[in-house]
């Protein structure tokens, strides 16, 4: 059923692209060269397997992961699609696309260029269609290659389809890119506060895919949190995008909006001569995505005056995403009356 060999021969053909020195041990010119170690035990997937898992994910539009993660310049993933109409156009600035038909049928559209596009996230581009691509009939053991920079989009109304979907990524997923100190990286933070509202911008981490609840964290312990820290009238608040891993929770992942979704925006105080903060309710605080930073807003008279009725200089940007370095940030605030 399924040419495995057809599907390897164009992932290394891929990984050829794309894979270059991030996977080499460091060393200097009087050290000496050694094999890397495996980033992942290795997978075997007999036909029997494949055939199972393939009809297990038929009853839903859903996919599973057989290699990836962070750390991976390749992710390997089942995935089924009953009867879902187009899905938004897409462009990826730094992964490539292989599709191996296991059963069914789809249209693919590939080529022409994104209508309107939007970043969602960086390096991630989307549209609500695709103009002057070609539409491409895909059936039961088609492979399909779709370099990085190519619009596509998929539809698999009135169909029952089914892919071993393969990506290779320019950089290891989860890796981010350090915060230097140059006068055009500072652009991409800001902080703007007016009498009744202030917004604060920061750039997002890098990330193919969000995850979120990992096995490896302990219980009730933070995995993510993109803040604002500012003193004002004696008292240090806090407040951002927080993401902790409750005892018994499960692990999940998905796209910045599902991470967003699942994460909680809240704002902390702490007094003078306290031990721990203490959390604010009803304070008027918001985040959203835009064009791959994190806004965060604070709506009303009263909630900015709280944070900044003293005119404080500056604030403090804290980043920290699960499997990065914490970076943080001291930025000027600008007050406009």
């Amino acid at each position: 059923m399924l040419k495995m060999k057809n599907i390897f021969l164009a992932a290394a053909f891929l990984a050829a692209l794309s894979i270059n020195s991030a996977a080499q041990v460091a060393e200097n010119k009087h050290a000496q060269r050694v094999p890397t170690r495996p980033a992942r035990p290795f997978v075997v997937l007999p036909a029997q397997s494949l055939s199972e898992l393939e009809r297990k994910l038929r009853p839903e539009n859903k996919a599973e992961e057989l290699i990836g993660g962070d750390g991976m310049q390749l992710r390997v993933a089942v995935q089924h699609e009953n009867n879902k109409a187009a899905a938004t156009a897409e462009v990826h600035d730094a992964s490539d696309d292989v599709y191996y038909v296991l059963e069914g049928a789809a249209t693919l559209t590939l080529g022409g260029q994104l209508d309107a596009p939007r970043e969602v996230e960086p390096g991630e581009w989307r549209a609500a269609r695709v103009a002057g691509g070609q539409n491409v009939e895909i059936t039961k053991g088609d492979l399909v290659i779709v370099p990085r920079g190519t619009p596509h989009a998929r539809s698999t109304t009135g169909k029952e389809f089914s892919m071993i979907l393969i990506k290779v990524f320019a950089v290891p997923i989860g890796a981010q890119a350090q915060i230097a100190q140059t006068p055009n990286q500072d652009a991409s933070f800001a902080a703007i506060v007016q009498p009744s509202h202030a917004e604060f911008r920061l750039p997002l981490p890098a990330r193919q895919e969000w995850k979120w609840r990992q096995p490896e964290t302990p219980a009730n312990a933070r995995e993510y949190r993109m803040d604002v820290t500012v003193k004002n009238a004696g008292v240090e608040y806090t407040f951002g995008v927080y993401l902790w891993k409750r005892a018994g929770a499960k692990p999940d992942k998905g796209s910045l909006s599902d991470f967003l979704k699942e994460a909680q925006v809240s704002v902390f105080g702490r007094a003078p001569q306290s031990r721990g903060y203490s959390i604010i309710r009803d304070a008027g605080v918001e985040a959203k995505q835009e064009d791959g930073h994190l806004v965060i807003t604070v709506k009303g008279r009263k909630n900015v005056e709280r944070l900044f009725s003293s005119r404080p200089a500056e604030v403090t940007f804290k980043i920290e995403a699960l499997g990065d370095s914490p970076a943080s940030k001291a930025v000027p605030v600008s007050y406009q009356d």
